[in-house]
């Protein structure tokens, strides 16, 4: 994602849900749902690369250099998203935070 967008900052691949986990949003699902999910051809395990039915809840942090979480919206709604204008604002007082601090 990040090559082919070209991003200009990191972007965190969460591989075997291990940093989700930590944050505390990672859910298992039921033995009904994962055959709901089946069903519907979404092989979780084989699209997340290993044997687990885990899921994160839809997130999205912003951390500053200093590995500080400056912003955080956690949803269990996956429709329901942060707006762009929110994160957009949270990296601006990182910047003058770090402009101040200089």
């Amino acid at each position: 994602m990040h090559d082919e967008n070209a991003l200009a900052f990191q972007v965190l691949s969460d591989r075997n849900s291990f940093v989700a986990s930590i944050y505390g949003i990672v859910f298992a699902l039921t033995p009904a749902d994962q055959a709901l999910f089946i069903q519907i051809g979404n092989d979780l395990p084989k699209r997340n690369g290993d044997n687990s039915w885990l899921l994160p809840a839809p997130a999205t942090f912003v951390i500053a250099g200093d590995g500080i979480i400056r912003d955080a919206r956690v949803d269990a709604d996956h429709t329901s998203r942060i707006d762009p204008d929110e994160i957009v604002a949270a990296m601006r007082a990182i910047v003058v935070d770090e402009r101040s601090t200089r």
